[in-house]
């Protein structure tokens, strides 16, 4: 494959400047990615870049993409992860906070469906790109660097509580009904769900991930992980 010609500093700044479209975020996003695992740093000019890539919707969509997925970029998620790579997020909380919810369910989402149709390489792609997601939130939390994360991944959490329907006609003969189901579900991450056409097996998915890492804020036990007690009671 013809390897594509390395933008310069200038040229960068001015294509993310005017909005970068989706496809050059990746290009662009991937060269600052390598730049922080290779450098350890990011120059200041590459931080402002950063921060003029994720400040759009398209301009996110495309970094989380190189970031989430490319091989060559796991190093930067080993613990800790580096305060220059949340930065530029935390510093723009629209679009980057949704945003960093749906990487986490729809990763989880897409490794069922992966996995439903017998493409296990996939499946697996889809479980490490939710995995990199699930540290991002993590590190964010932890360092409470986003006001509002742990309410949209608690507000996620209980969109996707199973339905009576989801139960089936088997439910229905034994009166089994839905206890996980809140009174008040989030709006928009209902129509989120929904839009996707995630089914029952995948929301239970999106639930275990939320569940599995971030079980005392969906449960609504803290307010943030920062918040949770260190050593939990005998």
């Amino acid at each position: 494959a013809t390897r594509r010609k390395k933008l310069s500093p200038a040229a960068q700044r001015r294509r993310a400047k005017r909005g970068a479209s989706f496809e050059a975020a990746q290009d662009i996003g991937r060269e600052l990615a390598e730049q922080l695992r290779d450098k350890k740093t990011l120059d200041n000019e590459a931080r402002e870049l950063l921060q003029d890539l994720v400040s759009t919707t398209s301009g996110a969509r495309g970094w989380f993409v190189s970031l989430l997925t490319d091989d060559d970029l796991a190093q930067l998620f080993v613990p800790p992860i580096d305060d220059a790579l949340l930065e530029p997020i935390a510093a723009r909380p629209e679009p980057n906070l949704r945003l960093c919810v749906m990487n986490v369910a729809m990763s989880a989402a897409t490794a069922v469906a992966h996995e439903r149709d017998g493409h296990r390489d996939l499946a697996a792609a889809s479980r490490a790109t939710s995995l990199r997601s699930a540290a991002l939130c993590t590190a964010l939390l932890e360092r409470d660097m986003m006001a509002g994360l742990a309410e949209a991944l608690r507000a996620l959490y209980e969109a996707a509580a199973p339905r009576d329907d989801d139960l089936g006609e088997l439910g229905e003969i034994l009166g089994l009904s839905s206890d996980a189901a809140p009174s008040h579900v989030d709006e928009d991450w209902a129509a989120f769900l929904d839009k996707w056409r995630y089914g029952p097996d995948q929301r239970a998915a999106i639930r275990r991930t939320l569940y599995e890492n971030w079980a005392p804020i969906v449960r609504r036990e803290v307010s943030s992980v920062a918040a949770a007690p260190e050593d939990e009671p005998e």
